[in-house]
Formats: C-alpha cells, structure tokens, sequence
C-alpha cells in the first residue's frame, strides 16, 4: 500500500487555497477593469465562497474516507462545493449592491470552474489514500 503518493487533507487543503490565490490575480484585474475597486472586492467575495465550498468537499471527502462510505463523501462533497456557492451568489446578486452591480455571481460561476477542478484532483487523491492491500491503484 502506498499513501505517500496521496496527500493528507491538510496538503490538499494548501494546495486548494494556493490555486485559488494564484487565479486572483486574474480576476480581480477583471473586476477592476469592469467596475473599478468594487469588481475587486466582487472577486475577493467569490475567492472566499468557492474557497470554503472545496474546504467542506475535502473535508466531506476526509470524513467519509476513513468509513469506507466513499461515495457519501463525494455526495456530500458535491451538495457543499456546489450548494455554497450557488446559494451565496443567489444571495449576493438578490440584495443589489457594490458587489451585485460589479457582477459577483459571474465572478463566483468562474471560480467555481477552477475550484471544481482542483478540488475534484484533490479530493480523488485524498480517497485514494486508504485503499486497501492488494487493490490496484487507478490514479
């Protein structure tokens, strides 16, 4: 068995947090672009909703790993990861505002595009962590 090739969730965590801060450079320059100082906090707003959406998967995929329920945690990984954000941009965009004026529920749909991939590589690789002695490893 092998589970130095799988990251424990503390390194999948660290890795989610730093693609996310890595792509906000790009989208607070669009936020910029489009609504000044507002569409930068628009992006900051949307980093922290898909941030926190990915932190609960992985540590619904952490959870469930241990119990050998792995598709309960990635069924509750996806209810978290996709439930947040799309519920915060709802809200967000409903009550008006600086941030719904500078496009805050754009800004969550494509952060939530980034966050889903990493998080999804992620979270594969932290349930593989647990595989049992004689199973072949897919990943």
């Amino acid at each position: 068995m092998s589970q130095s090739r799988s990251p424990s969730f503390w390194t999948a965590s660290a890795v989610l947090t730093l693609v996310i801060v890595a792509v906000f450079p790009v989208f607070a320059g669009v936020g910029h672009w489009r609504a000044g100082w507002s569409g930068v906090a628009a992006a900051g707003a949307a980093a922290g909703v898909c941030w926190a959406g990915g932190f609960l998967a992985l540590i619904a995929a952490g959870l469930f790993r241990s119990s050998g329920n792995a598709v309960n945690g990635i069924l509750v990984g996806m209810a978290c990861r996709t439930g947040l954000p799309l519920v915060a941009g709802v809200i967000l965009h409903s009550h008006g505002g600086a941030l719904a004026a500078a496009g805050v529920f754009a800004m969550i749909l494509g952060y939530y595009l980034v966050t889903l991939a990493a998080e999804t590589l992620l979270a594969i690789r932290v349930m593989g962590a647990t595989k049992r002695d004689g199973e072949t490893e897919v990943v």
